[in-house]
């Protein structure tokens, strides 16, 4: 939860629909700004491995999505195709679905 962190007032994060992001969860998608002492802004995206939905969440629709993407249905892009390659491989493979699978497992008995 972003209400649970520790933020510098230099930093601000921004929910994919550009909207400032004071609670709820740190999602794929969201734009981390970072303004420095000169008044310049960095801006970095999220990508959290696994969340190719971009809800915050490691679960069904996100190794659903990664088959899709394996079986040519699906088409992810940019921090959400990012957020897929969770082995290390340069392209989502079988064993990216099978990572995100499991974690989805895993988080779910413990209430993700």
């Amino acid at each position: 939860e972003i209400a649970d962190l520790t933020i510098p007032e230099n930093v601000e994060i921004y929910g994919r629909d550009g909207t400032l992001k004071q609670s709820g969860r740190l999602c794929t998608g969201d734009t981390i700004t970072i303004r420095d002492p000169d008044g310049n802004t960095q801006y970095a995206p999220v990508v959290l491995k696994g969340d190719v939905s971009g809800d915050g969440m490691v679960d069904e629709q996100d190794y659903t999505d990664v088959r899709g993407v394996l079986t040519g249905d699906t088409v992810l892009e940019d921090v959400f195709y990012m957020a897929g390659l969770v082995t290390g491989a340069e392209e989502i493979t079988t064993d990216d679905y099978i990572a995100i699978r499991m974690a989805a497992i895993a988080l779910g008995a413990a209430g993700n």
